[in-house]
């Protein structure tokens, strides 16, 4: 220890191995941090009048201190390894923390104090992220996120200086009972202001902060806001504990949510059981809008400006609507007693049999309805409506269907959807049975020569599966059974399949599938083809898939298995040949792809031929190709940029001589985003630089957060040809373990019982 004449106190910690660091703070009192004990990592720390410095030399740091206090014209900076850096300090003693100065860190910054936090009004905080909050944890549990061990239950986080996050950074205040009065700015990242006990925060992720649906504040739960708050996502919420007391929320300031792409943001003030009271600014517009803006509780109260700006979203208390047993029970019941029941939920409210809670506004099938009588069904759905058990209609009994629909009148475009998971489906009796979506009547089809002439009289109409079909008595198709024009109408498979399809067309023109053309503008959801036997056509205009040759609008809810094999040259995919201007989303496919040589070829997809969308999306088929083809577990190609977001591949990829094969995608000009694949990956002939786990050849596009298999895939390299970063290789049991890096809870699931252990789509699971 040395000592100047400027009074200054210079402090070192040493690391030792595993061993914990310690650092006494001694010298002049000063309205600084004091008394330090480093439990995690290493860090020196040095002390002046005026400033006190610790320079962090390991990723992470927990660091024990007596107080932590910065006085007014004094600076307290923390100096650390990257922006991905966290310094966690736990603050002793019975008095909250006051943060009156300057508090400059270029990483992320973890302050707790159980009896709470005052940043006062002269106090400038310039931080990489900022958690202020009165809720702790042991070590490795804040350095994960996760906050659960509650303070002082009355104590409280206050700012009424200025905070700032860096740009894409995260602010959380976080307490019992928090209030800003002045400015929090998180530009084009995350601000949450939250009364709770617990929460935890995604720092491997987006870095959003999430709080318990029920609330666990035992006393007074209140989230106050007279000043500023912006971000890209901005939350203000409160949530006491069930039958204890009641949260409060009261927004009398700004709120403002802008994303890096100047699209409109999100703000969400949320008072669960309690109430909210909005008189100040809600803006989530951005430059371009389609901004969402949710304001919810027991009592809400929305006086101020709301805009989410041009196709933006604004929903007020958008709760779901589950339908378990007992309500399916009785609402069969009302049918077969010839009685018509509706089912609604809107921005504010439920009504009908059912168990409400918070949500986006779903009407969820959780059990079995089924009736006889010519009653009527309405399921009016603010957002979307979801199958998870079957339903049966017979004896002229009626369907009728409102999505993205407060009260059937029209849609509000606020992205729900029709769907179909587990043994959700629709049997419906096509004598005198109707079904109607979105005050649009569609026909009700129950085999595919049915359908195939009603679309060849009619290719832009709307048409649903009534039942499940077994083909086996078709025998086998020459040509696609759905030909001729492009199909521009929509198709919905109402969660049932058609089996055993089997086409045998090695001299086809063009398209080979279920369906030739899905033209643009066209729709077909909600249909497995299984048990598919498909054998296409050769040449570079031969497309051949399970469900389409050849797609320009939108599948989705889709799945295949079976077989589908493609002549060389071709086009091959185990559920769409080619996609060009279209999209494949939430959609899969089992089925073995074969294909000769020269061919473009995908365990979903075979190529697109423009920008295309393929999110949501997996394939655990072998794909196969021959000499030089482009071969992947999930597609082959793609000839211009094209979207893969959140997709993976589990099957045996293997091509011939002189290819590209990768585990995901062949090659092309690929965006890809929290992505993965796991099967062998495997070249005849004499191996090329053109084989990876994940992609074989990537001629321009980003990646981020995409990986793959180095156990399984056989390969040390992800990408075989080209240089792209953000592909990292991990082993099964790094897989197993838990979601990779940047991959978004939200999104992905991980569940040693599902997938194998490996991460699944939670909109998408495997069944």
């Amino acid at each position: 220890m040395k000592s100047g004449n400027g009074a200054r106190t210079y402090l070192k910690s040493t690391a030792f191995g595993l061993g914990s660091s310690l650092v006494l703070l001694g010298g002049p009192a000063f309205a600084n941090p004091s008394s330090a004990a480093v439990t995690t990592g290493s860090a020196s720390i040095a002390a002046s009048a005026n400033k006190t410095t610790i320079d962090q030399t390991s990723e992470d740091v927990v660091i024990n201190w007596s107080s932590f206090n910065i006085g007014a014209g004094q600076t307290t900076q923390f100096v650390q390894p990257n922006a991905q850096s966290i310094a966690v300090n736990r603050i002793g003693g019975n008095s909250a923390s006051q943060i009156l100065g300057t508090l400059d860190a270029n990483g992320r910054i973890v302050l707790i104090n159980g009896n709470g936090m005052l940043f006062g009004k002269g106090a400038a905080v310039n931080v990489g992220s900022l958690i202020a909050t009165t809720t702790g944890g042991s070590d490795s549990d804040v350095l994960a996120g996760n906050f659960t061990q509650p303070g002082n239950q009355n104590a409280a986080v206050v700012n009424q200086g200025v905070i700032r996050a860096s740009q894409g950074g995260l602010v959380a205040l976080v307490a019992p009972n928090v209030t800003n009065s002045s400015m929090v700015n998180a530009k084009f990242g995350t601000v949450a202001v939250g009364a709770a006990n617990k929460f935890t925060v995604d720092f491997a992720g987006d870095g959003l902060v999430s709080f318990a649906a029920q609330g666990d504040v035992n006393g007074k739960a209140s989230a106050i806001n007279t000043g500023s708050l912006v971000g890209a996502n901005v939350s203000l919420t409160a949530h006491a504990a069930e039958g204890v007391a009641t949260g409060v929320v009261t927004m009398s300031g700004f709120m403002t949510a802008q994303t890096a792409k100047n699209v409109g943001g999100t703000i969400v003030l949320d008072a669960g059981d309690g109430s909210l009271t909005s008189t100040g600014v809600l803006n989530a517009a951005g430059t371009t809008g389609g901004g969402n803006i949710e304001t919810s509780g027991a009592q809400v109260l929305v006086t101020g400006h709301v805009t989410a700006g041009q196709g933006g979203e604004w929903k007020t208390d958008p709760d779901n609507l589950t339908i378990y047993a007992g309500a399916a029970h009785t609402i069969s019941n009302a049918l077969n007693a010839g009685t018509d029941v509706w089912e609604e939920t809107s921005a504010t409210t439920t009504s009908g049999s059912g168990t409400s809670s918070n949500g986006k506004g779903d009407i969820v099938i959780d059990a079995p309805i089924a009736w006889n009588t010519g009653a009527m069904l309405y399921l009016y759905s603010y957002h979307s409506i979801d199958f998870n058990a079957p339903m049966n209609v017979e004896n002229g009994g009626c369907l009728s269907f409102g999505i993205n629909n407060a009260n059937g009148t029209g849609a509000l475009n606020t992205g729900g959807v029709l769907s179909f998971a587990g043994t959700g489906h629709i049997d419906i009796d096509t004598t005198g049975t109707s079904f109607t979506l979105n005050n649009l009547g569609y026909s009700v089809v129950d085999d595919i020569s049915t359908l195939a002439s009603d679309i060849a009289s009619d290719p832009s109409g709307d048409f649903v599966l009534g039942l499940s079909y077994n083909a086996t008595a078709d025998g086998t198709y020459t040509s696609a059974p759905i030909q001729g024009t492009a199909f521009t109408g929509t198709f919905y498979g109402l969660g049932n399949t058609i089996s055993h399809l089997k086409i045998d067309a090695p001299n086809a023109f063009q398209g080979t599938g279920l369906f030739a053309y899905i033209g643009i503008g066209g729709l077909v959801s909600g249909l497995g083809v299984i048990d598919a036997d498909i054998v296409g056509g050769v040449g570079e205009e031969q497309y051949t898939g399970a469900l389409a040759g050849l797609a320009t609008g939108s599948v989705y809810d889709d799945y295949s298995s079976g077989r589908v094999k493609g002549g060389g040259g071709s086009n091959v995919g185990g559920l769409v040949g080619m996609l060009a201007y279209g999209s494949v989303d939430d959609s899969h496919s089992a089925a073995t792809v074969t294909g000769g040589i020269n061919v473009m070829i995908g365990g979903l997809i075979g190529s697109d031929d423009a920008a295309v969308a393929a999110d949501y999306d997996y394939a655990t088929g072998a794909v196969t190709g021959g000499n030089e083809s482009h071969v992947g577990g999930l597609i082959g190609w793609a000839e211009f940029a094209a979207e893969a977001e959140y997709d993976f591949a589990t099957g045996a990829v293997t091509g011939g001589k002189d290819s590209f094969v990768g585990g995901l995608i062949g090659a092309g000009n690929w965006t890809l985003n929290q992505d993965y694949a796991t099967g062998s990956v495997f070249e005849s002939g004499i191996p090329s630089s053109s084989l990876g786990g994940l992609i074989g050849g990537q001629s321009a596009g980003t990646d981020s957060a995409d990986y793959w298999d180095v156990t399984t895939s056989g390969t040390s390299q992800g990408v075989g040809n080209g240089n792209v970063p953000g592909v990292t290789g991990l082993t099964t049991a790094q897989f197993q373990s838990g979601l990779p890096s940047g991959f978004s809870a939200k999104i992905w699931g991980s569940d040693p019982s599902i997938n194998g252990g490996l991460p699944y789509l939670l909109a998408n699971p495997p069944s």
